[in-house]
């Protein structure tokens, strides 16, 4: 019993001071960011369609048929990038929410940049004028997140080495890497819509196709890294 008692000590007091010789190795570390600034290329548009917006003068059906030759008006693919909102909204042209029978259905449309003007164009010349736009996102982020830690990584081992060096010492290997997103490549609610009135030569004043300007999404990450300075 005391063998055993006497190897659990001796154990312990080794496991220590293994831990205490490698807090101990000299090492450099160094932070580095990389970003780059990138416009939204899926927007994702909400369209409601409601009998209560015409007062049950057009029924929900014929919204919807409107709302189809809107769509493709603005040379979008609706088969591929159209899709009910929620289940619910598709129960609400067989239920009656209010008595006099009037029903809504709700759409998610996702576009890109160039085709969103065309589309709000096209659906308020159709009537239809509950559209709103739920977020944008970039679809690539994923991959630029990948090239910005690289970028990052080599930024970081590059000043870790000027430093070394001008103590003069080279660096080792690197003994932590650790790295730092901050930001989900989604935006909401960044977007400005302006139509803007033109004066015609007859003096007859019209309205130009909707200018949507989106804030471009900053992608960045943040590399921390520590390398071992070889003694």
């Amino acid at each position: 019993m005391k063998k055993l008692l006497f190897l659990a000590v001796a154990l312990t007091i080794y496991s220590g001071l293994s831990a205490q010789n490698s807090n101990e190795i000299p090492y450099v570390e160094t932070s580095a960011s990389a970003s780059r600034e990138v416009t939204p290329d899926e927007i994702f548009v909400r369209i409601v369609l409601s009998e209560n917006d015409t007062k049950g003068k057009i029924s929900i059906d014929e919204l919807q048929k409107n709302m189809f030759q809107a769509i493709k008006k603005a040379g979008i693919n609706f088969e591929k990038s159209l899709a009910i909102d929620n289940i619910e909204s598709q129960y609400q042209t067989y239920l009656l929410r209010k008595s006099d029978g009037r029903t809504t259905k709700t759409f998610q449309l996702m576009v890109n940049g160039e085709q969103l003007a065309p589309l709000f164009t096209a659906l308020d010349q159709a009537g239809i004028s509950n559209v709103s736009i739920q977020s944008a996102r970039y679809s690539k982020v994923a991959a630029l997140r990948d090239e910005l830690r690289v970028e990052a990584a080599k930024a970081a081992r590059e000043r870790a080495q000027m430093l070394a060096q001008a103590v003069g010492q080279e660096i080792g290997k690197a003994i932590l890497i650790q790295n730092y997103d901050n930001d989900s490549g989604v935006v909401y609610n960044n977007i400005m819509l302006a139509r803007a009135s033109v004066k015609m030569a007859d003096g007859v004043v019209e309205e130009s196709a909707p200018s949507v300007e989106f804030k471009k999404i900053k992608i960045e990450s943040r590399v921390t890294i520590r390398f071992a300075l070889p003694q």
